[in-house]
């Protein structure tokens, strides 16, 4: 049936995969759990859109996205090489009445001197920043960087 070449090499490899079965063992187990991943991924993430279809799920995405976002922008950073990084020096810009319109950032100097620098600019339109709103009620709260509350 098998010619002898054929005969031999057959009999090389089952020699090769005895001697290593720990390895040809592992090598298969991985291979079948990447399937198993490359399927089930996709299942999830349609779970998880159906889970945050239901207006009910919607009032814990905030809080979903309050401690998710900083993972991820850790995870970024880090998968980029550091070439993608958060970095201060960035105003919120707000119109006479306090809401949000727009946002300016400016680097270059320390993390302080570049914030000054925003604020200037955005005085120097006739615009606000957080600072001059601040005392605006509770929708005018500033968001504070992990540097300016002590976090």
């Amino acid at each position: 049936m098998l010619d002898p070449a054929t005969r031999k090499l057959v009999a090389e490899l089952a020699r090769h995969v005895l001697r290593f079965r720990a390895r040809v063992i592992g090598a298969a187990v991985l291979l079948i759990l990447a399937k198993v991943a490359a399927v089930a991924v996709p299942l999830v993430l349609k779970a998880i859109v159906d889970v945050l279809s239901r207006p009910e799920a919607l009032a814990a995405l905030p809080v979903l996205l309050l401690f998710g976002q900083p993972v991820f922008m850790r995870y970024l950073m880090m998968a980029s090489g550091d070439k993608i990084f958060a970095e201060g020096g960035g105003q919120q810009i707000r119109d006479k009445n306090g809401e949000v319109i727009g946002a300016v950032g400016v680097t270059g100097d320390t993390e302080d001197r570049d914030e000054e620098l925003a604020a200037h600019g955005i005085h120097a339109v006739g615009l606000k920043t957080d600072e001059d709103c601040k005392d605006m009620g509770r929708k005018f709260r500033q968001r504070l960087t992990s540097a300016a509350d002590g976090r």
